[in-house]
């Protein structure tokens, strides 16, 4: 399996699409890129702005690792993905150790290996952060 991985600008809320991603990085003037997976912070040194007071400014990268897995639907697993599966909790994708696990939110630290079986992705916990509250039986 390929790695493959896309990226979410936190500070941005945004995801960073691939073409982006290339010409982005190589070109900042004065750069440096610093990196602890799963993030990677780009600290721009210089900036145009005259009136700056020399803080730096700085673009975070929060990269989300493909499972090598698709959902029901086809689409891909990434890293921080929401899964649903009828009848049950709703799912978050997360690297935990040696490999990709779901956890329950609601039940913190209880790990399950990722499996499939009916599950879809219904969002992300970046964009869609809501899916992260308890749900209360209706």
């Amino acid at each position: 399996m390929d790695r493959k991985f896309r990226a979410w600008a936190v500070n941005e809320k945004r995801w960073i699409d691939e073409d982006e991603l290339y010409l982005l990085l190589p070109f900042f003037c004065g750069y440096e890129i610093m990196q602890d997976y799963p993030h990677a912070y780009v600290l721009m040194e210089e900036t145009c702005d005259p009136g700056d007071d020399g803080i730096e400014k700085v673009l975070e990268i929060k990269w989300c690792q493909f499972t090598g897995l698709k959902d029901k639907n086809g689409k891909e697993i990434y890293e921080g993905d929401v899964l649903h599966q009828d009848c049950y909790s709703d799912w978050v994708v997360e690297w935990e150790g040696s490999g990709f696990k779901v956890y329950n939110f609601c039940n913190p630290g209880v790990y399950f290996p990722l499996v499939l079986s009916d599950r879809e992705i219904i969002g992300n916990i970046y964009e869609n952060p809501e899916l992260l509250v308890e749900k209360e039986d209706i």
